[in-house]
């Protein structure tokens, strides 16, 4: 990651991608001329506990109604689309989309980090940075914690540093970690290296039934996205309100906004937009961050406003009439949206919380420990509640709470003092990891070298909502997912891509076991020797592992014996899966890309394996897709797959160049989303239903936000797009309609 500087040199090369907004200009100017606001004891501005929105005190005359509904498709001011930060886990970019190999410049794949990460992200003037450190965390403040809930788990189940003794204890953990990580050696560029792991990326899109249901990682527990369903209104994220429309076939239509842009709390400037979402029952659930200045550290002028996240909000509206959403209350915590779970009527929301130790003051626990706000302001969470990992190189917290819907009242927390990048949840234990890379100072050179990446992973039990810590264990590599984690009979699968640092054999794909106490009793430490993990899914004793080099071996491990994991068969053929999704009994599909014999990308394909044998692993059948890219590599809750009917959906992007006589390129995208039947033995195409297709340049801006669902309810598909949403029939794919969304 860059530090402070170049994040100021790459800002202002992306200025000109910006487009005030004299609105939240305004707002933004009329809050820094504000006279500092004097705070309470707990650093708390004065009256800022007061909750906006229905049943809440009035507000001053100046601040608009917070969680605003507006019916009938009325017209709403623009407002800021926040959602990617150079440097906001919001949203992973660590495998961005890949192009074929081609001797073409400038392709899709490479423009669309670029210009995702500045158009989306800075359309609206507005800058998210977090800080100078070399993180994907974004700062934070917020919340209150509960008083009646008790100390967690017993000292005997702590890590070998333990829980913090007191807050002083804690403090002077946090600031030493600052202090470590500035005298660290920076960050090392090494060619060919596995990508560092991502955040936590929630998937989304299996069918069964009457209508799309999210596409959950282990049945029963719910993942947030940004389109759910009730099975008869689809709700649709943008920027900061969430759209409701009339799943109804042809006249299917627009009848509710939901607004958040106005709802603030404490010291902050804005809200930003709708992140993901959460449907329990008549319950909607909006994840969004609050956003303050940072004039003080990066400035301001005419034209552009610095900002840091402050807190993640959990946002509740009354969906019993759809039409009417009603907005409830707001619950708060430190930091950045890392993921979420809903399981048993209890949701569980996990941020990244980075301490800007300039502002820690021993006194007040709020400016160094993670804080829960239930409505009062910010309450720092209790020590005993806090974990602090045996190794802790950066001033940076994990922090989770679990919340009762019905109740929406904040349950239990328990934070731990170490980064943490990936989310997974088992029925009984959530486990979050972080993956990093370890570098030691070679003698007499003061150089910087590689020792190996390593993955530390703590585990959380998981007790009707009360949260306890359990065990902390790590294991060799990094992951590249939330699918890498798997847990079955109470012990812990992890897939991992590791790396030699004799350079003999570079990426060494890894799989490792761990019991309850987080202690290692299995592994084969190298699955495949220079290769790196493309996908990974696990199914109760057995686990399939694609890594990838020249070819795509789809490993097929026994994990029957915990202790003792076998290899089973290894098929190998060309291109790698990105996603593996089981597709009924014995059937395996693979979504990835196609390469040629030297690996070199060819463009998209779809691969079906039978695994009823797992000793003899096959390929039944595979299609090319003639494509550059599809989200699916990236977000696998972009697929859609409906095991009943035997469909999957995909959106993919292709792009086009054409030269030109002054030496220059016509420049076309073609954004098409594609259904596919499997007949049982090979795929057909159903439908290449076109989302956009035309000069780059031309390209509608909400679209630089490339976020595509299909979603079948009753007898039609619903393909939601940033633009809006095209409705089709099941039996033809005709179009009968279209929502816009402007």
């Amino acid at each position: 990651m860059p530090d402070k500087d170049e994040w100021t040199e790459q800002f202002h090369d992306m200025k000109q991608f910006m487009t005030p907004n004299p609105e939240l200009l305004a707002r933004l100017e009329a809050s820094l001329a504000t006279p500092e606001t004097t705070t309470g004891d707990e650093g708390t501005p004065e009256g800022s506990g007061t909750q906006v929105g229905a049943g809440a005190p009035q507000n001053t005359p100046t601040q608009a109604t917070p969680g605003i509904v507006t019916v009938q498709a009325v017209e709403t001011p623009p407002v800021p689309t926040l959602t990617h930060s150079p440097t906001s886990p919001t949203r992973p970019t660590s495998k961005p989309l890949t192009p074929r190999s081609s001797t073409r410049p400038g392709r899709w794949g490479r423009r669309a980090g670029g210009m995702i990460g500045a158009l989306a992200s800075l359309t609206l003037v507005v800058l998210m940075i977090a800080s100078s450190v070399p993180s994907p965390l974004i700062s934070g403040i917020g919340g209150q914690s509960n008083p009646a809930q008790g100390p967690g788990a017993t000292t005997a189940s702590r890590v070998s540093q333990g829980a913090a003794a007191d807050y002083q204890d804690l403090y002077n953990t946090v600031v030493s970690s600052a202090q470590s990580m500035k005298d660290a050696p920076g960050p090392l560029s090494i060619p060919g290296l596995p990508v560092p792991a991502s955040p936590d990326g929630n998937f989304s899109a299996t069918t069964s039934g009457t209508y799309s249901q999210t596409n959950v990682q282990v049945d029963g527990i719910d993942e947030a996205d940004f389109v759910k369903t009730d099975g008869t209104y689809l709700y649709i994220c943008k920027g900061s309100t969430v759209w409701v429309v009339s799943a109804a076939g042809s006249v299917s239509r627009h009848v509710a906004t939901i607004d958040i842009s106005a709802l603030q709390t404490g010291g902050e400037v804005l809200t930003g937009p709708v992140v993901q979402m959460m449907i329990s029952g008549s319950t909607l659930i909006l994840f969004a961050h609050g956003f303050a200045t940072q004039s003080e550290s990066w400035g301001s002028s005419g034209d552009w406003v610095g900002l840091s996240a402050t807190s993640v909000k959990a946002i509740f509206y009354d969906i019993s009439d759809p039409v009417h959403p009603v907005y409830q209350t707001v619950l708060s915590q430190s930091g950045s949206y890392a993921g979420s779970r809903l399981s048993d009527g209890t949701l569980y929301l996990v941020s990244q919380y980075w301490v800007d130790t300039t502002g820690a003051d021993p006194a007040r626990p709020v400016t160094f420990a993670p804080t829960v706000d239930t409505g009062d302001g910010p309450v720092a969470v209790s020590p005993a509640d806090i974990q602090i990992m045996p190794r802790v190189d950066q001033p940076s917290y994990c922090l989770v709470t679990a919340i009762n819907v019905a109740q929406r009242s904040l349950t239990s927390e328990q934070a731990v003092l170490g980064r943490a990048d990936t989310l997974y949840m088992s029925t009984d234990n959530i486990y979050v990891a972080s993956s990093q890379w370890n570098t030691s100072i070679v003698p007499g050179s003061g150089t910087s070298e590689v020792q190996g990446p390593t993955t530390s992973i703590i585990r959380l039990a998981v007790n009707g909502g009360n949260l306890t810590f359990g065990s902390e264990g790590s294991v060799s590599g990094t992951l590249l997912n939330q699918y890498s984690l798997d847990q079955w009979n109470g012990y812990l699968r992890v897939a991992t891509t590791g790396y030699d640092a004799t350079g003999n054999k570079g990426a060494i794909a890894g799989l490792w076991v761990l019991d309850s106490s987080g202690k290692l009793v299995g592994s084969i430490p190298d699955l495949a020797s220079g290769e790196s993990v493309q996908s990974v899914r696990f199914d109760g004793p057995v686990g399939y592992v694609v890594t990838f080099r020249q070819r795509d071996p789809l490993f097929s491990i026994d994990l029957t014996d915990p202790t003792s994991p076998t290899v089973l068969s290894a098929l190998k053929i060309p291109g790698f899966s990105t996603y593996l999704h089981p597709f009924g009994d014995g059937l395996l599909l693979g979504v990835g890309v196609d390469t040629d014999d030297n690996g070199a990308s060819q463009g998209l394909k779809l691969s079906m394996f039978n695994i009823s044998d797992p000793y003899d692993v096959a390929q039944i059948s595979t299609t090319h897709i003639d494509a550059d890219s599809t989200e699916v590599s990236q977000d696998p809750k972009a697929v859609f797959a409906d095991l009943d009917r035997g469909l999957i959906g995909l959106p993919t992007v292709s792009s086009a160049y054409t030269p030109k006589s002054d030496g220059t390129y016509n420049d076309t995208i073609t954004w098409n989303y594609l259904v596919y039947a499997w007949t049982g033995s090979a795929f057909t195409q159903k439908a290449q239903l076109t989302i956009y297709s035309g000069p780059y340049t031309d390209l509608p801006s909400a679209l630089y936000d490339p976020h595509t669902r299909g979603i079948r309810i009753g007898d039609y598909f619903y393909v939601a797009s940033s633009t809006g949403i095209s409705v089709y029939t099941m039996d033809g794919y005709g179009n009968v309609g279209t929502v816009a969304m402007s």
